[in-house]
């Protein structure tokens, strides 16, 4: 998990977050859910680190970042101790100029002190924490993106859906930074979701007792809201039970045994990843993994390593042109879980520049890979 908040990002400590949890806390979180690495990465200070560190065990490594807030979007710092600051201007110096020197500047930071310069959740709806879309043409300063934060799920029409749609966009003008994930959890008991929840649907059955009028006077906001509460709450209400939490999305990394910080880090900045809130998706196409590159071949022979213990509905193969093939999937649950690994045999494009893998049911079991590079 790699973006996690704990008591440090709280106004107690200077942040904006309500958050309680200790970083001991957060660490027993990311074990309890099996997780072998992870980043916590608090707003405003870097406070959390020595406690963070103090949490390493032996199946797990703890990497010590911090989110920094900008008035144009939120920048990771990974694996840098120091606290490095991003200086927002007042309202008379606040000049494109300056805010991209500024990115510039503590980017080329981060990286000089041995760390991961990442631009995290750049679609989301506020606009102090998006992205500048003005500042497009300079995402070659990053070395990763969050497509995925878990406070939304990974559906068309949502924040986490547009970041990815930014993430196909650079990969289509031959940019490529390694897609990950992360929780982005404030609260580890993932309760918080229930008071907005019921307020909704208080609100339902108030519209479900006055609805004849309601029609007569608002007839289309009538109409929205039944067709929210009645086809995407279910959704969502599966997605908050299952997802939030340390750990409901996470990027797996094929790190091989060196678990230190500066390799977690170089095989993310490499894209070795996948990226999922449940299924294991590892796929080879000629033998190369996600993140590596082939030798322009065209006829790809693709060996997919996909294990799920909820069952799921279907394999995509996208390229740089959109979907090349998708597969409806089928077996039986043994040992546990479900194994649809296969091989798969797929000549693509001469234009085509990548390849990567989604497996899915829907937005609570889902599994994306970082791109075989083709050249």
């Amino acid at each position: 998990d790699l973006h996690h908040h704990c008591i440090y990002s709280s106004p107690v400590f200077g942040g904006d977050d309500d958050v309680v949890e200790s970083p001991k806390e957060v660490a027993n979180s990311m074990m309890a859910m099996g997780l072998r690495y992870g980043a916590l990465s608090d707003h405003h200070n870097v406070l959390n680190h020595d406690y963070w560190r103090a949490c390493k065990r032996d199946d797990f490594t703890p990497i010590v970042s911090k989110e920094i807030s900008t008035s144009n979007g939120h920048v990771m710092q990974m694996g840098v101790e120091k606290d490095v600051i991003y200086k927002i201007p007042n309202d008379e110096h606040r000049t494109d100029e300056y805010l991209r020197a500024e990115f510039v500047r503590i980017t080329d930071e981060i990286k000089a002190n041995g760390g991961l310069p990442q631009i995290n959740h750049p679609r989301d709806l506020q606009r102090s924490i998006s992205w500048n879309p003005d500042f497009e043409d300079m995402l070659d300063i990053f070395e990763t993106m969050e497509i995925w934060n878990g406070s939304a799920p990974m559906m068309v029409g949502s924040t986490d859906y547009a970041a990815y749609e930014l993430w196909l966009k650079c990969l289509r003008r031959g940019l490529f930074l390694p897609a990950t994930t992360g929780s982005d959890t404030h609260n580890i008991a993932a309760d918080d979701y229930h008071v907005l929840y019921d307020n909704i649907l208080d609100t339902y059955d108030l519209i479900k007792e006055n609805k004849s009028e309601l029609e007569e006077k608002y007839p289309e906001e009538t109409h929205v809201f039944e067709l929210i509460c009645e086809s995407l709450l279910p959704i969502l209400e599966k997605w908050a039970e299952t997802c939030l939490t340390s750990g409901g999305v996470r990027t797996y990394i094929h790190a091989g045994t060196d678990r230190e910080p500066k390799n977690l880090l170089q095989t993310l900045k490499s894209g070795h990843s996948f990226l999922t809130n449940g299924p294991i998706l590892i796929p080879t196409v000629n033998g190369k993994l996600p993140g590596e590159k082939l030798d322009g071949e065209k006829d790809l022979h693709i060996d997919i390593k996909l294990l799920s213990n909820r069952k799921l509905k279907k394999l995509e193969v996208h390229s740089e042109n959109g979907l090349l093939k998708e597969i409806e999937l089928d077996a039986k649950k043994e040992n546990g879980f479900y194994d649809y690994s296969q091989k798969i045999d797929q000549t693509i494009n001469s234009e085509d520049r990548f390849v990567y893998f989604i497996a899915k049911s829907d937005c609570t079991n889902l599994v994306i890979s970082n791109p075989v590079i083709c050249g």
